[in-house]
């Protein structure tokens, strides 16, 4: 836990997070992401977890529709951005973790609901912090190859023919006007 704290580094997330800010489901959010960093940069984790946490939950419901942390979400294969992939799925089912009863214990998973409904009181520490930017990271990840068009297929074998036509008539048509070209 603590190699994972120390290798996101305050300029390593803002570096990640100014990628990310091209992202249709996160560019409003990216201001308020940096405001976040200063403060992870500060070590003021009881204040960029929560905010962190809120991002998260903005970015799952324009992904989505729904909140990320809904126990009905629909776990598939990224073939589109309206499903969870298996691994983001699994990632927000352990955040998502129902946590009723008040503790003060230091904790190292960022759970959602504890801390956000004041429950966890222990979240203040640089794990937690790493680890939210982490799984705000991975979902942004995640957005960027579910929202990225697919490749274009390549033409079939018909498909190509007709353009080698196409193509042919072309060429002959620009040959022939090269041809009857005179000058003046």
């Amino acid at each position: 836990d603590t190699l994972l704290a120390e290798s996101y580094s305050p300029m390593i997330v803002r570096a990640f997070l100014r990628r990310m800010g091209n992202q249709r489901c996160f560019k409003n959010r990216l201001e308020l992401a940096l405001l976040a960093v200063d403060d992870y940069e500060a070590g003021r984790f009881h204040a960029c977890v929560p905010v962190t946490l809120a991002l998260l939950d903005g970015m799952g419901q324009e992904l989505t529709g729904a909140n990320f942390f809904r126990n009905t979400r629909r776990i598939k294969p990224k073939e589109s951005f309206l499903e969870i992939g298996p691994g983001v799925a699994q990632l927000l089912q352990v955040m998502s973790k129902t946590r009723n009863t008040t503790t003060t214990d230091p904790i190292t998973i960022p759970f959602r609901h504890g801390i956000l409904h004041g429950t966890d009181l222990g979240y203040n520490n640089k794990i937690v912090a790493a680890k939210t930017f982490a799984a705000l990271l991975a979902v942004g990840d995640y957005a960027a190859q579910c929202l990225e068009p697919p490749p274009a297929p390549k033409p079939g074998l018909m498909e190509s023919i007709r353009r080698s036509d196409e193509a042919g008539k072309w060429l002959e048509e620009v040959v022939n006007a090269a041809k009857a070209w005179s000058p003046r």
